[in-house]
């Protein structure tokens, strides 16, 4: 019963995917890709080669009733990752309410991949690294290579029923800004520990904006090789959530101290978005914790997308990092 039952869902799936596929491709040229596997039930549709500006977009099925399940991605370091689920499924053992990919706070006592994480939300997976919750549309900075999985937060996807349709968008950025050459810049004996919080951002953008801003700090404090990165997992164990999402109005100086001595950083790194028109004014500040001194800051204002904004701020970024090493070397 549960391999015809599987068999049903996967049918279900390729009719939806079908004509999102078919909208998708309407007045355009394109050959309709081949049918799916059956064992991998998803359909892809290119938009534009995998390079600077140009997304692939993959739109995938994922089953409630299977463990990991690979969408076909594989990851490089310094991706812009954009992933848009839809859909319900359910824990069926006791006939509960359908949910999406947010999950559930109610079934506190079932099993979870992730305890910290909504009860049958979509959890993502790079590789064998630490799943990480997808409870809606979600922008990140891929900081490792490797290949993307997706499952239910559910320990027993077996009594599962249901699935998501998950759209990702996938922008290869290149792997380090343009005219920012760190050979110049001499490697400290010891390197400092660093954190950087969510960027704020003005009511007209969404919090997950300050969030990829920040991602794009760590990709470039990781690939400097300067610093010893404090990441946002480690950050979230250390402040646990409620304190984690306060960060994100942290703007004073000795605002960044404080949580700078919790999470036992040597520099701590904070910004501002600000969109006016079609610029975004960016502006950030790194301190370093013990003097409570302001090392660097950098503000810039730039036109275009926030694609546009994202690419050009790694520049930014690489540039006020260089400061902290020139100015305050370890």
């Amino acid at each position: 019963m549960h391999a015809l039952h599987r068999v049903a869902q996967i049918n279900k799936a390729r009719m939806i995917l079908a004509v999102l596929f078919l909208t998708g491709l309407r007045g355009c040229a394109t050959p309709e890709p081949p049918p799916p596997n059956p064992a991998t039930p998803t359909y892809i549709r290119h938009v534009g080669a995998v390079t600077n500006g140009s997304p692939f977009i993959k739109v995938a099925v994922v089953l409630a009733s299977e463990g990991w399940q690979d969408p076909g991605l594989t990851l490089a370091r310094g991706d812009i990752l954009d992933i848009r689920p839809s859909g319900t499924w359910r824990y069926k053992r006791e006939h509960t309410t359908a949910v999406g990919p947010e999950g559930t706070h109610r079934e506190r006592k079932r099993q979870r991949i992730r305890p910290d994480a909504p009860f049958m939300c979509l959890l993502g997976q790079i590789s064998d690294g630490r799943p990480f919750p997808l409870t809606g549309r979600t922008t990140m900075i891929i900081e490792r290579d490797g290949v993307l999985h997706l499952r239910s937060n559910s320990a027993e996807p077996s009594v599962n029923d249901g699935f998501l349709t998950v759209e990702v968008r996938l922008h290869r950025k290149k792997r380090g800004p343009a005219n920012c050459d760190w050979s110049a810049i001499p490697k400290p004996a010891r390197l400092p520990s660093i954190a950087v919080l969510d960027f704020r951002v003005s009511v007209d953008l969404a919090r997950g904006v300050g969030e990829s801003f920040a991602d794009v700090c760590r990709g470039v404090a990781l690939e400097s090789d300067r610093f010893v990165l404090i990441e946002r997992e480690d950050m979230k164990l250390i402040l646990a959530e409620e304190d984690l999402a306060a960060t994100f109005s942290c703007d004073d100086t000795q605002c960044l101290v404080d949580y700078g001595h919790k999470l036992q950083a040597e520099k701590i790194i904070h910004g501002r978005i600000n969109k006016i028109g079609e610029s975004y004014i960016i502006s950030m500040k790194a301190v370093d914790v013990g003097s409570a001194a302001i090392v660097a800051l950098r503000t810039s204002r730039i036109s275009g997308d926030l694609e546009q904004a994202i690419d050009s701020t790694r520049l930014l970024v690489c540039r006020m990092l260089q400061d902290v090493i020139e100015r305050d070397p370890s």
